[in-house]
């Protein structure tokens, strides 16, 4: 999935790419690498893979450097609880 700003709100499964922000309400399940401008991870919500944030003008090394994340990276499970 690719776009500028994404917010998820349910269940995805998919490497997700954010030109902007990607946003994890509460209630999402996201199984899958990230590469993002920024990252924002509600309390409650769901995250399993690798994520990259990204720079303005890094946007093509961040793109080819996710396809290799899944091969290189440990994955782990987060669970963001409220504090």
């Amino acid at each position: 999935m690719k776009a500028h700003n994404i917010l998820v709100q349910g269940v995805l499964k998919a490497r997700v790419f954010a030109e902007g922000k990607l946003t994890l309400s509460r209630t999402a399940r996201l199984e899958g690498d990230v590469v993002a401008g920024a990252l924002e991870i509600e309390a409650g919500a769901y995250y399993s893979g690798a994520s990259i944030t990204i720079v303005s003008g890094t946007e093509g090394l961040a793109a080819q450097a996710v396809g290799g994340l899944a091969k290189t990276w440990d994955h782990t499970n987060y669970k963001v609880i409220g504090s």
